[in-house]
């Protein structure tokens, strides 16, 4: 299960989380959208690394739901919403069956 982080303090020694970060299209101003961070994921008993992320310009509903497929499938335990606006409140994100 991914864990929803809403404001980050990470520790020293925590691996960091993705960052799904929250905008305005820059199009209209008006229409909310998302996209996951490039984040390299260590792989290969740390010789290898893949980037992953999403698209810019995804509505941030979907581009949510894009984040956390990425981050169950890469075994990645935390995901920081980075919503700076408050475009995107945990009330109105969408849930997968079986949580997270």
């Amino acid at each position: 299960m991914v864990q929803i982080v809403e404001n980050l303090v990470a520790g020293p020694s925590e691996r960091p989380p993705f960052e799904f970060y929250v905008y305005r299209s820059p199009g209209d101003g008006e229409t909310v959208m998302g996209h996951l961070s490039s984040d390299g994921i260590a792989h290969g008993g740390g010789r290898q690394v893949a980037w992953k992320s999403t698209a810019f310009g995804v509505p941030v509903r979907d581009a949510y739901l894009q984040a956390l497929d990425l981050a169950r499938r890469h075994g990645v335990e935390r995901l920081w919403v980075n919503d700076p606006e408050g475009l995107f409140p945990a009330t109105s994100r969408p849930r997968r069956e079986g949580g997270h």
